[in-house]
């Protein structure tokens, strides 16, 4: 769905029965990327909607018969290019979840990440030269044990880090811990020790923001710098969960 920021005028996008998430609009606001479940790539693919027509076109790739594997999509600067998580690699190159740009045409693929992680929502710095990620990096695999959905994760072992794809250094802001096993009367994580999902570079690009969660009632927005340091609290809860969140350049 598209609205304006009062959730007033809903106008739906997609129709169908399939899953269709994690909608961003490009700079230029013509159009809006999006991942799905549809019947093209069961296990996930990317495509862009254009806002003027709602034509819908395919971004992702088959490097398997039962889809793309491709996920959390971020436009890159002004729109011309993408980044985006794709698990299982190209070709015989069988990885973990890796980070890959691509130009909208669904050309030019260039990865970005190069370990034996799962690395996930990419963001890449306003002057392209940082990437940051949610990495998991724990024992076996990110998906949570006995659980009914494929989707449940995990809730520690998820690290915040910054990459500079040109020289494949990188720096972990953050510690993993399993905060959401600390209950009171022990005290919370503090923000740097808790897991991290979704990061997202400030509009000065000077702070990373993150999620994470400080105990099992306490979650929250935080931030850092990305040459690391003491972690600050933007934004805490414990009466909801967060999922997604965006930073507002006013």
């Amino acid at each position: 769905f598209l609205m304006d920021p009062d959730g007033s005028h809903q106008v739906q996008l997609t129709h169908g029965t399939w899953r269709s998430v994690q909608p961003h609009v490009s700079p230029d606001g013509g159009s809006v990327l999006f991942t799905a479940l549809w019947p093209e790539f069961p296990k996930v693919g990317l495509f862009k909607l254009d806002l003027g027509t709602l034509a819908v076109g395919i971004l992702a790739h088959w490097p398997a018969d039962d889809g793309a594997g491709e996920s959390d999509a971020r436009w890159v600067g002004d729109g011309s290019s993408i980044v985006f998580s794709k698990n299982g690699g190209e070709g015989r190159d069988t990885v973990p979840t890796q980070v890959y740009e691509m130009d909208l045409g669904g050309g030019r693929r260039r990865r970005l990440t190069h370990d034996s992680f799962y690395n996930t929502d990419p963001a890449i710095s306003a002057d392209g030269s940082r990437l940051a990620v949610s990495s998991y990096r724990g024992p076996g695999t990110p998906h949570l044990d006995g659980a009914a959905g494929e989707f449940a994760v995990k809730l520690q072992d998820w690290f915040l880090v910054v990459i500079d794809p040109a020289t494949r250094t990188e720096r972990v802001l953050t510690q993993g811990l399993a905060c959401t096993k600390r209950v009171s009367p022990a005290p919370p994580c503090s923000p740097s020790e808790g897991p991290a999902w979704v990061p997202l570079w400030s509009p000065d690009a000077q702070t990373v923001g993150y999620l994470s969660v400080r105990s099992s009632t306490t979650m929250g927005i935080y931030a850092v710098a990305p040459d690391g340091g003491v972690a600050r609290t933007l934004l805490e809860v414990t009466d909801l969960a967060l999922t997604r969140w965006a930073w507002v350049d006013s």
